[in-house]
């Protein structure tokens, strides 16, 4: 009786430090949740706008049916309101959050460390800002789930060894591969997930098995003409110089580290002061202070995310959101292990390692506040620009091309700044006409067009004003 009372509170104890990080994530982005849509959403949103159906292969030409579907379904629901779309991107932040606490806690077993890792992954720049702000970056988020509902279940496989949890692991690999291609190698980290790293032949058979659905989803794309690892493809062919490979990844690394690193230079600075460092044998094998394995299962976790997308040309921010936490956890080890940093576990207030959280938050939480007011910016002008254009923008029936010319630099920066080359796309939305185009001035010079409908519009102020320009 005791010790179930002792594990419900245990529980309980759980959940109100998950709340207590889940209102962190909240206060950070909840306050910049924009209402406008920009780059690559118009492509999204265009191809389910025309009843293009969510299963087969997006205008990118990637499959990832996943993220489509949510795309139809916000789309069913709220049209072209982009505000519950990024609400619905919050909502999936919080839930990968919740389930990595829960991936940590039952990994580790140490509430403390599994709060310091979650923190870290929390006040992580330029990544969350891309992946909760924008919504084309939902695919990390979908993908982020159902790999961690792979990894949860797979962890109850290995201690219950009940079949249903094998194929609960499966199924959130299957989706999770059809959210975003960075989970190919999921079933190669779960075999260090593992609490043994012995190769048996189980082992080899349950890992075979898991890769079976890795084959099953390439021929899927194969046969619906998706890009494929070999396509050839400008920004997805993966037969590039090995050398260009280990730059990305080299570049990658160095992304992923800023919000673990300030978490270890935040606490650890205040806690050496006050004397409360341990003493440290260096680096060992097994145990205490920190062991090779955790060294190497954290660079594993960052491997086994980046590696699929590390040919890819385009280096993105967005690729480190979940890559990255392998480090979250590796950092929150070394403060636990090296410093007294399990202050959930004493009775007494641990001043200098809150002190050291408190700075941590403060600097990390402000530059990462001061990303999603430069993304606020972007969305605010981007639904602006739309509704000011189909305000004062006049379109007849006889139109089929619209023309729009930045009348300033400053005007010029923030269009290019917020649709980039995506005019002719957004022309098609707003206005819901195939046989309609736009572009900007900046694309290309379609001054000699015919049957053109010529706007010049400038950005003064906070306002934007389309005036239209006679032949």
């Amino acid at each position: 009786m005791e010790r179930t009372d002792k594990t419900k509170s245990a529980i309980k104890n759980d959940w109100k430090v998950l709340l207590l990080l889940l209102v962190l994530a909240l206060g950070i982005f909840t306050p910049f949740v924009g209402k406008g849509f920009v780059t690559d959403d118009f492509v999204h949103i265009r191809h389910v706008q025309k009843g293009g159906n969510p299963l087969t292969i997006s205008p990118f030409g990637i499959y990832r049916p996943v993220v489509s579907l949510s795309f139809y379904i916000n789309h069913k629901l709220f049209q072209l309101n982009a505000f519950p779309y990024r609400i619905t991107n919050l909502l999936l932040h919080l839930l990968v959050i919740v389930l990595l606490f829960i991936f940590t806690k039952t990994f580790t077993g140490d509430r403390s460390l599994t709060f310091l890792a979650v923190l870290a992954f929390i006040l992580t720049p330029k990544a969350h800002t891309m992946a909760v702000n924008w919504i084309s970056g939902r695919t990390e988020l979908l993908m982020g789930i159902f790999s961690l509902l792979a990894i949860i279940s797979w962890l109850q496989y290995e201690s219950q060894h009940k079949k249903r949890y094998f194929l609960l692991c499966m199924t959130g690999y299957f989706l999770a591969v059809l959210s975003k291609e960075n989970a190919a190698l999921l079933p190669a980290l779960l075999f260090f997930i593992s609490s043994s790293w012995k190769i048996s032949k189980k082992r080899i058979i349950e890992i075979s098995l898991m890769f079976s659905v890795l084959g099953a989803v390439l021929l899927l794309r194969y046969s619906l003409g998706a890009l494929m690892p070999v396509s050839g493809d400008v920004h997805y062919n993966l037969l590039i110089p090995i050398g260009t490979i280990l730059e990305n990844i080299i570049n990658y690394f160095f992304r992923s580290i800023p919000s673990v690193f300030l978490l270890i230079l935040a606490v650890s600075i205040p806690m050496l002061i006050a004397g409360n460092r341990k003493k440290v044998k260096g680096i060992q094998a097994h145990g205490s202070p920190l062991s090779i394995r955790s060294v190497l299962f954290s660079c594993i976790w960052f491997l086994m995310f980046i590696i699929p997308v590390s040919p890819i040309r385009m280096r993105s921010e967005l690729y480190v959101y979940f890559a990255g936490f392998g480090f979250c956890i590796l950092g929150s080890q070394i403060l636990i292990k090296n410093l007294k940093a399990d202050f959930f576990t004493k009775k007494r207030i641990n001043a200098p390692l809150i002190g050291g959280l408190v700075v941590y938050i403060l600097l990390a939480g402000a530059y990462i506040i001061n990303g999603n007011i430069q993304f606020l910016r972007k969305s605010h002008f981007s639904n602006q620009f739309l509704q000011e254009m189909i305000r004062q923008v006049e379109i007849t029936p006889d139109n089929n091309f619209l023309y729009i010319k930045p009348e300033d630099r400053n005007t010029e920066k923030w269009v290019q700044y917020v649709f980039q080359g995506y005019f002719d796309i957004i022309v098609k939305v707003i206005y819901n006409r195939e046989n309609l185009s736009g572009r900007m001035a900046y694309e290309e010079d379609f001054s000699d067009h015919k049957n053109k409908t010529t706007y010049k519009v400038k950005y003064l102020g906070g306002k934007l004003k389309f005036i239209q320009e006679l032949p």
